[in-house]
């Protein structure tokens, strides 16, 4: 007679508190009664639950899985259970947060995926402002979009986590930290430790970055976004302070008709003058889609430079450990020769805030925008033999070749 054992998908326990010894049921003879599938598996009365025991239990009466902990710090990290693998079902776990008195908490998220309803009623995080849940709920938190920055009014912080039996998802990692007490913190304070933007809220501040910058998990930090699409009417590229990357790359898309980029430098402080190592390169495109890509080094400001359709830039830090940086602003702007040429009677050329028109070789540019053939003068009525044809060809007027002036005769080129 044999059977199989349900262990609620989980691992076969030969811990379990529920198995006998191998001579239990012996009669009187010592021949093995119960046999594990593994020769290696030691058998037999045990004193206490086992793990394995303890998890089939709660799984079999959907009991509560109980985590937490008492975090006691200036500073520290809490993430949800298995992170970064998903998290158990049916979990409950309690964090009470205590930092130095006269500090408040901050309590920044770096990553956060929990299973997402309109109401945070399947799974969610609770915070509460104080040493306990009893106290005023600061905010409820599920699904995927990654929180701002809470912040507690006095040292002590409560942060809940709670799972259904339905859907598990990777789950969070967060850091708190001891911020100034609130009373010394607010915006009009320049000690309100923000580094770029701050906002006086209810019960603290907010830190926020500005744009193409993002807010580091300290919540007061921000750093330069490293790699980002950029499809703003204008902007400013900056080179970041501290970065894990050794390039950074920022890509402007064309978003507006008839527009072209112009991209201006206004500080630039290079190390190396060979572009080896440490340089800005900037890959462009032309009207007629021609790529140029050039690189730029040392303390010497590029030029303004105008592009199509998109344009890269490209941010090589080096390996010299010094600090260099950069800073430029693009913006759209007309581009006057995409609407009839330009009213160029041959190339029009777009160049930083207004444009120019060239003649093809041979031919020379008059009244800004027309073309005529070099050495001949303008066409004069009172000069022409015939009336001039075309100021293409060559005029029937006076030649310029010295210093005096030589009748045509009757030739039309």
């Amino acid at each position: 007679m044999s059977w199989q054992v349900d262990s609620l998908e989980e691992p076969y326990d030969y811990d379990s508190i529920m198995h006998s010894s191998q001579w239990t049921y012996r009669n009187g003879e010592w021949i093995e009664r119960v046999r594990p599938k593994d020769p290696n598996a030691k058998i037999g009365q045990r004193e206490k639950l086992s793990e394995g025991d303890i998890k089939q239990t709660n799984k079999l009466y959907r009991c509560p899985l109980i985590c937490g902990s008492q975090v006691r710090g200036t500073f520290g990290t809490i993430t949800s259970p298995n992170y970064p693998q998903a998290y158990s079902a049916n979990t409950r776990c309690l964090w009470e947060i205590t930092v130095p008195v006269g500090s408040t908490i901050t309590l920044s998220f770096t990553s956060f995926n929990l299973e997402g309803y309109v109401q945070c009623d399947a799974d969610y995080v609770k915070i509460f402002n104080g040493p306990s849940k009893n106290e005023a709920l600061l905010i409820t938190l599920c699904g995927r979009d990654l929180p701002k920055t809470v912040s507690s009014t006095s040292n002590t912080m409560t942060m809940e986590f709670v799972s259904d039996s339905s859907v598990q998802e990777g789950g969070f990692s967060a850091t708190f930290q001891a911020a100034p007490a609130v009373q010394d913190r607010n915006c009009q304070n320049t000690e309100h430790w923000c580094q770029q933007e701050c906002k006086d809220t209810e019960l603290s501040i907010e830190c926020a970055c500005r744009r193409d910058f993002e807010l580091q998990p300290d919540g007061k930090s921000c750093k330069v976004l490293c790699r980002m699409l950029l499809t703003g009417v204008t902007g400013e590229p900056l080179s970041p302070v501290e970065s894990s990357s050794s390039q950074c790359v920022w890509k402007l898309v064309q978003t507006q008709r008839n527009q072209v980029f112009r991209l201006t430098f206004t500080e630039f402080d290079l190390i190396k003058e060979n572009c080896q190592d440490n340089s800005v390169r900037v890959v462009r495109r032309l009207e007629n889609n021609k790529t140029i890509d050039k690189r730029y080094c040392g303390k010497t400001l590029p030029p303004t430079i105008i592009s199509y359709d998109e344009l890269t830039l490209v941010f090589d830090m080096g390996s010299s450990g010094q600090p260099t940086h950069f800073r430029a602003n693009y913006r759209y702007e007309d581009n006057e020769c995409a609407t009839n040429n330009g009213d160029c009677e041959y190339r029009c050329y777009k160049t930083p805030g207004t444009y120019h028109c060239k003649c093809k070789k041979g031919f020379e540019l008059y009244e800004k925008s027309k073309c005529r053939q070099r050495g001949f003068a303008k066409c004069l009525p009172e000069s022409c033999i015939f009336t001039c044809l075309s100021e293409l060809k060559l005029f029937h007027c006076f030649l310029i070749v010295t210093q005096y002036a030589r009748k045509l005769s009757n030739t039309l080129w």
